[in-house]
């Protein structure tokens, strides 16, 4: 099939994350699977106009980024229309099969899917009340309860509009969890029946298991050695490390996170200023065959997640998983699709710190459950959430709708 994909950045873009990252692996999987992928993105700082890698064709748009997405039908070299414009040029030269929305960034192409002729899927990647209930988390100042505060006529009408037009427009809308599924089915009120779960996989390769610990000395070996990798950003948690390190109770204890971010050197100097240098370590951000070395060779205990953002499917937790790692966590977003509570770790009510450190004081005076949780993360995560399976599952939506197996709801 000649599929094309709409994805408002890419991995040639700078600060790329979870959802370029998982476009990027879903596009080449279905090239593998023997499809022809063209993505549509932003231009924005690519210097090439089109870039052809792993079989995948990238073309690059240039358009201008309105601040309000509400309007941006009106304004003619918008991302709306100029992707529209586009995909219309590649569409007369190869007739596309199916359309996939990464989110809301296909909207002018399902706008007008029934003229065009062409089915659409929509991956969703979380909602807009769950991105408003994170700033609400991470205030932390009179200077982010007015920022909200004039965001808020913003977030009001993508809540009514863009998030309700691309739900409801598409054929089918893949949700990445089952918390950002009922999350769409409350906030646009869409028959459950047009949502999939299908959860973002992992090239289980990547992170072997049992190796030998590396040269590098990660840890002190007697401390009990936590992990978080990960954003350095204080929606992230990362305030609540330091509330646990600087706890007397965990003073056998050692964390070392891994990640870049806009809260970095304000937390290095926070971390330095209380003296705890030594028991929570930055590493800042690193290439992912450094990352890996951390999940792996370094051998830690735990991993931490103590997030207060609502994200769809945090892959940092399957990584974890797959290092055999039991995890311990806020349970938020979907969170829960990955850690199972009392089997693969623990997984604490939002905001409840203090059950947060009882979890892992837990686990730190049990190493039996820790092992047990550790080979239960490890079948999970091999089991439902690699690669493999995540295309497999795609490549089968895919046949269900351009087939009309799965029919406009």
């Amino acid at each position: 099939m000649n599929i094309a994909v709409s994805v408002k950045a890419t991995t040639f873009h700078k600060g790329f994350g979870g959802l370029e990252t998982q476009n990027r692996v879903l596009c080449e999987g279905l090239v593998k699977k023997g499809h022809t992928v063209v993505v549509f993105s932003p231009k924005n700082e690519v210097k090439d106009t089109e870039i052809t890698e792993n079989g995948v064709r990238y073309i690059f748009v240039n358009c201008i980024k309105p601040k309000f997405s509400i309007i941006t039908q009106w304004q003619k070299n918008s991302w709306y229309n100029m992707l529209l414009q586009s995909f219309a040029q590649e569409n007369s030269k190869s007739k596309f099969n199916l359309f996939i929305s990464q989110s809301s960034s296909g909207l002018s192409v399902i706008n007008r899917k029934k003229d065009i002729g062409i089915p659409v899927i929509s991956i969703s990647h979380g909602t807009k009340s769950g991105e408003f209930q994170t700033r609400v988390n991470s205030i932390n100042s009179v200077t982010d309860v007015i920022k909200i505060f004039i965001d808020l006529p913003h977030v009001i009408l993508n809540f009514f509009t863009v998030q309700r037009s691309f739900v409801h427009g598409s054929n089918l809308v893949v949700a990445v969890s089952n918390a950002v599924k009922q999350s769409l089915i409350e906030e646009t009120f869409v028959d459950e029946r047009k949502i999939k779960v299908i959860h973002n996989g992992v090239n289980t390769q990547l992170i072997p298991e049992n190796q030998q610990k590396g040269d590098e000395d990660f840890f002190e070996e007697s401390k009990i050695k936590l992990l978080y990798v990960g954003q350095i950003a204080k929606e992230k948690g990362l305030d609540y490390l330091f509330d646990i390190l600087s706890d007397k109770r965990f003073s056998n204890f050692q964390l070392i996170a891994v990640g870049g971010g806009t809260y970095l050197d304000e937390f290095k100097e926070k971390v330095k200023a209380a003296g705890l240098s030594k028991k929570l370590v930055l590493k800042g951000k690193l290439d992912y065959s450094k990352v890996v070395s951390y999940y792996v060779l370094s051998h830690p205990d735990i991993f931490v997640f103590p997030t207060k953002r609502i994200e769809g499917f945090p892959m940092v937790l399957v990584e974890a998983m797959l290092a055999s790692l039991p995890i311990v966590a806020f349970g938020l977003g979907g969170v829960p699709d990955a850690v199972i509570n009392g089997e693969t770790g623990f997984v604490v009510r939002q905001d409840d710190i203090e059950s947060f450190k009882l979890r892992l004081l837990e686990l730190a005076n049990n190493q039996s459950l820790r092992q047990k949780m550790a080979e239960n993360a490890r079948i999970k995560a091999l089991n439902e959430f690699s690669l493999e399976n995540m295309i497999q599952q795609y490549d089968q939506v895919i046949s269900d709708v351009v087939f009309h197996k799965e029919k406009d709801i």
